[in-house]
C-alpha cells in the first residue's frame, strides 16, 4: 500500500507542473495616459523635473530616469485597502522625450519586475522579459506594459509594491515630477544592481530621489469580496465550481480560484470562499477534492482488489 501511495503522489505531482496557465505581455504607445480605474495608482504631472537633477540630459536626472540605468528605474505604489485582493493588469509610464536607440530598434526588447515592498527590501512577484519593443513611437508618449494570464500580478490590498523596468538595448527616458508630494502611496527609486538586469532585491538609496515618475499602475479587483471568483459582485457555489475545478494547480489571479495570492489553488483558497460565502450556501458543499487526485485513488483501489483477487 505504502507503494501505491507513492505512485499516487507522483502521479499528482506530474499532473499539477503540467497543468499551467499561459501568459502574455504586450506593450504600446499611446498620446494620451490610459482612462484611471477605480483602483488605479498614479502620478500625472511631468514637469520632467527631479531633485538635483534638473531637465533630461544632466545630473541626476541622466543616472536615474532611463532604461538604461543601473539599477533600473522603479516606482513604490500602494495597492488600496478597499479590496483584499487585486490584479496588476497594466503599467505605463510617461516617455520624457529623450531616447535612442529603443523605438524602431529591432530585437530591442523590454523587461519589467514587479516585487512586494517590505522596508527597503524587495521580494520579487514577477519577472518579465523579452517584450519586443515597437515600432513608429514618439519618445513623448506614454508607454504601457499591459499583462494576462500568469503575467497578471497578484497583490493584496494596502501593502507597498514596487515595479522596475529596463530595455535590453538604448536609452528611453522617463518623466517624473518634482518633489514627492504629489503621489502619497510611493516614491521613484532605482534599485543597488547592474545595467539591464534585475539582480539586487533593494530600493537602493530612495531617500535620494524625493520625486514620484509620471506612471499609472492599473488594478482590477473582484466587486462582491474575498469569496467572488467569477467576479461577479456575489459569493455563490459558481465560485465554489471555479476552486474545484481548479485545486491543486497553477493559477494566474483570482477570477482563477486563487483567492489567497500565492498562485496557487488550493484548500486555503476553500476555506476562503467558505468564511465569505453565505451559511446556507456554504453548507451545500464539502471540502473538494481535485479530478486527479480522485481518479488516482480510483485506480489505487483497483491494484489492491486486483491483488487480492489473484493471492486467492
Amino acid at each position: 500500500m505504502i507503494r501505491i501511495q507513492a505512485i499516487f503522489t507522483a502521479t499528482l505531482v506530474a499532473a499539477t507542473i503540467a497543468s499551467s496557465v499561459h501568459g502574455a505581455a504586450t506593450l504600446s504607445f499611446n498620446a494620451s495616459p490610459p482612462v484611471l480605474g477605480t483602483y488605479d495608482q498614479s502620478q500625472l504631472l511631468d514637469d520632467a523635473t527631479i531633485p538635483g537633477g534638473n531637465t533630461p540630459g544632466g545630473g541626476t536626472y541622466n543616472s536615474q530616469s532611463y532604461t538604461d540605468n543601473g539599477g533600473p528605474l522603479g516606482q513604490t505604489f500602494t495597492a488600496p485597502s478597499t479590496k483584499h485582493l487585486y490584479a496588476l493588469t497594466a503599467l505605463t509610464l510617461k516617455g520624457v522625450g529623450d531616447t535612442g536607440g529603443v523605438i524602431d530598434a529591432a530585437g530591442v526588447t523590454w523587461a519589467v519586475r514587479v516585487s512586494k515592498v517590505s522596508g527597503t527590501t524587495l521580494t520579487p512577484l514577477k519577472t518579465i522579459t523579452g517584450i519586443p519593443t515597437l515600432t513608429g513611437a514618439i519618445g513623448t508618449e506614454w508607454v504601457t506594459l499591459s499583462f494576462t494570464g500568469t503575467d497578471a500580478t497578484t497583490l493584496d490590498g494596502s501593502a507597498q509594491y514596487a515595479f522596475e523596468i529596463y530595455t535590453t538595448g538604448g536609452w528611453f527616458g522617463v518623466d517624473a515630477t518634482q518633489g514627492d508630494a504629489a503621489y502619497a502611496g510611493g516614491s521613484a527609486f532605482n534599485s543597488a544592481g547592474a545595467v539591464r538586469s534585475f539582480n539586487d532585491n533593494t530600493l537602493g538609496n530612495v531617500a535620494a530621489h524625493g520625486y514620484d515618475r509620471t506612471f499609472v499602475a492599473q488594478l482590477a479587483a473582484p466587486p462582491g469580496g474575498p469569496g467572488d471568483v467569477d467576479n461577479n459582485g456575489v459569493v455563490n457555489l459558481a465560485d465554489y465550481t471555479i476552486i474545484r475545478n481548479n485545486l491543486e494547480k497553477p493559477a494566474a489571479i483570482f477570477t482563477n480560484g486563487d483567492l489567497n495570492g500565492d498562485s496557487y489553488v488550493d484548500l486555503n483558497d476553500f476555506r476562503r470562499w467558505r468564511a465569505a460565502a453565505p451559511p446556507e450556501v456554504a453548507a451545500l458543499v464539502g471540502v473538494p477534492e481535485p479530478a486527479t487526485a480522485a481518479l488516482a485513488l480510483c485506480g489505487a483501489l483497483l491494484v489492491v482488489a486486483r491483488g487480492r483477487r489473484l493471492r486467492r
